[in-house]
């Protein structure tokens, strides 16, 4: 909620079509801009099951992209990332297209989500995914799942999907990567979506809750 500051103004630096962003990347990891495919999700709260239908759909994916975009993985590192692929059996044949800059400070995400193709945010279940609504305010087409939290916050136009299904998940990234409109519709309905959350609206509804108690 209140995430359209976080977007606001906020524009990768971009030289010669490659995002340099000197605090993410501090030890050169070059990434390029607009290119590559964002992930906050592989083992949130360690579920092996979530771990390797992602792990998977991207595998489907790369298998029929003829782009092949790179997967930033935040959050993770390189040892984690190592094993998890270890247990898949993908080892790296997956991971030759993987950033994984590890931890991402809050102040670094303006970046990420306005350089990012697509966020993918496949998770099972979410108290709310804030992060959902902060690529949305970036115009970041966003994938997510259809269970939980995720559909009542993305609206009735987001791209959700069954998490358990990794062809599913691949699917809904080469629709975005080969259909243009398809692209551009997921872009504006995000933006006009994130403007329907913010700290004041949660304070205006929450008091009319309690004034309804009080009555």
């Amino acid at each position: 909620m209140g995430a359209t500051w976080l977007c606001r103004g906020a524009r990768a630096w971009q030289r010669g079509g490659i995002l340099m962003h000197k605090q993410i990347f501090r030890r050169r990891t070059l990434v390029r801009a607009a290119s590559f495919l964002l992930a906050a999700f592989v083992v949130v709260g360690g579920l092996a099951l979530q771990a390797r239908a992602r792990a998977e759909a991207y595998r489907l994916y790369l298998e029929q992209s003829s782009v092949k975009r790179p997967l930033l993985i935040a959050d993770l590192t390189e040892s984690r990332i190592d094993s998890l692929l270890q247990q898949e059996g993908i080892g790296n044949a997956l991971k030759q297209h993987l950033y994984y800059p590890g931890y991402i400070r809050n102040a670094d995400l303006a970046t990420l989500y306005n350089a990012a193709f697509a966020f993918l945010y496949p998770s099972l279940r979410e108290s709310f995914g804030i992060p959902l609504v902060e690529a949305m305010a970036c115009g970041t087409p966003v994938i997510t799942g259809n269970t939980s939290s995720m559909p009542e916050v993305g609206g009735p136009g987001i791209l959700a999907i069954d998490p358990c299904r990794p062809e599913e998940i691949a699917r809904a990234v080469l629709r975005l990567e080969n259909e243009d409109t398809l692209y551009r519709r997921q872009r504006e309905y995000g933006l006009l979506r994130a403007r329907q959350f913010s700290w004041e609206k949660t304070a205006d509804e929450l008091i009319q809750v309690y004034r309804s108690l009080f009555k």
